[in-house]
């Protein structure tokens, strides 16, 4: 969403995804209790300090000579208080106070040997303490747990930015549109004109369901012109188109698909081989008087296309009212007209024929369109006048 995110919105999602909320803070705490129990080694650390009668600059060398110290062991002069301080870190607690008694007893020799010094005073004692100086269960864990609490913040944040609705009921709780149907979108034929036409038993039983809630509607009540537009480019919409017009020609004597999709020409090459006039000639022409003259029969019974036709004209054209008058005029021949159009977030096409269809059905990817699309559309076709049936969510299988 480009808008901000609504607090409101934020909690009303928590909640619903409280399960997957709490499963990644409690999973985030076992692996800390996992890092911290099992995997981090503890560390047991020895102090020591020597009080020396000398503050040659030297001695810096003596005490940190590889002859006397060893990796874990640390060792720090101090030549204005003469004090050598010493730490050692090993993960086992014995070895680490024998490691820094053998280290102070070789210093003592060294430095007596090179320096006669006579004065080596331990001033701290070596002393082995029993719990490891980086045991903090408490600390791991917690910390574990705010990973886990900013892991959930980003899950959330992302998943509102990117959410695609998934199903039927999140388009009508969440954007409060009907949702006419789930069509699996049988992309697996070989021939171009099967493509189109699907047999499937699953998908005729939800086509039939979605002509039902889309002539039965109680807002916007059998509509005979109907306009169906993608959300965005490649979702479908011509094969809907296409197979509705296959369940309309079942209860209706004369059905006709109305080819807009001037840069595709999608259902116009699918259903009419032939290079023909159509939609884009008589725009251009104004003159609507042999609009019927222009369509064309199918191969199906009951159904025919005008084809989007061999004139090259600009979206803009459609601003006129010729576009309007022709589909009156059609209307006097046809019972159920479907036009297939362009995605309407791609241009001013789609805009222009919601506005003189008497619905709209949206196409949607399902699971992956995001919300602000949807509402988008539905604002563009709202603005102008348009009456917005309901959403047929497609899913590729």
């Amino acid at each position: 969403m480009n808008e901000e995110l609504d607090l409101k919105e934020i909690v009303k999602f928590m909640y619903q995804r409280k399960k997957i909320i709490i499963a990644i803070v409690a999973i985030a705490a076992i692996l800390g209790m996992l890092y911290t129990f099992i995997i981090k080694k503890p560390t047991y650390k020895v102090t020591a300090q020597i009080l020396i009668d000398k503050a040659d600059a030297s001695i810096e060398q003596v005490i940190t000579s590889k002859e006397i110290i060893q990796d874990e062991i640390e060792a720090t002069f101090d030549k204005t208080s003469k004090i050598i301080k010493v730490n050692t870190e090993i993960s086992n607690k014995d070895e680490a106070l024998n490691t820094t008694n053998q280290y102070i007893e070789k210093l003592q020799s060294k430095l007596e040997e090179v320096y006669e010094i006579k004065k080596f005073q331990i001033i701290e004692t070596p002393e082995l303490l029993q719990q490891a100086s980086n045991e903090n269960y408490i600390k791991d864990i917690l910390i574990a747990v705010c990973v886990g609490i900013f892991i959930d913040g980003a899950y959330i944040l992302i998943a509102l930015n990117l959410k695609g609705l998934t199903n039927i009921f999140e388009i009508e709780e969440y954007l409060k549109i009907k949702a006419l149907g789930v069509v699996n979108f049988d992309n697996n034929k070989k021939q171009k004109q099967d493509v189109y036409i699907s047999e499937n038993e699953s998908i005729q039983y939800e086509l039939k369901r979605i002509q039902a809630n889309l002539m039965l509607n109680n807002d916007n009540k059998n509509p005979q012109t109907i306009l169906f537009t993608g959300t965005k480019k490649g979702v479908g919409s011509s094969y809907i188109t296409n197979n509705l017009a296959m369940q309309f020609a079942k209860i209706y004597s004369r059905i006709l698909i109305i080819d807009t999709d001037i840069k595709n020409k999608t259902l116009t090459n699918v259903m009419n081989k032939k290079e023909c006039e159509g939609v884009t000639d008589i725009i251009s022409s104004n003159n609507i008087d042999n609009v019927n003259d222009l369509v064309q029969k199918t191969k199906v019974e009951n159904i025919f296309i005008l084809p989007v036709g061999i004139k090259k004209i600009g979206e803009e054209a459609f601003l006129t009212e010729n576009m309007l008058n022709a589909i009156d005029k059609l209307k006097q021949n046809f019972d159920i007209i479907l036009i297939d159009t362009s995605s309407i977030n791609e241009g001013v096409l789609p805009i222009c024929l919601t506005s003189i269809a008497e619905a709209t059905v949206l196409i949607a990817e399902s699971g992956k369109v995001k919300q602000e699309d949807i509402l988008k559309a539905k604002m563009e076709i709202e603005n102008v006048g348009g009456k917005i049936s309901g959403i047929v969510l497609n899913k590729n299988i």
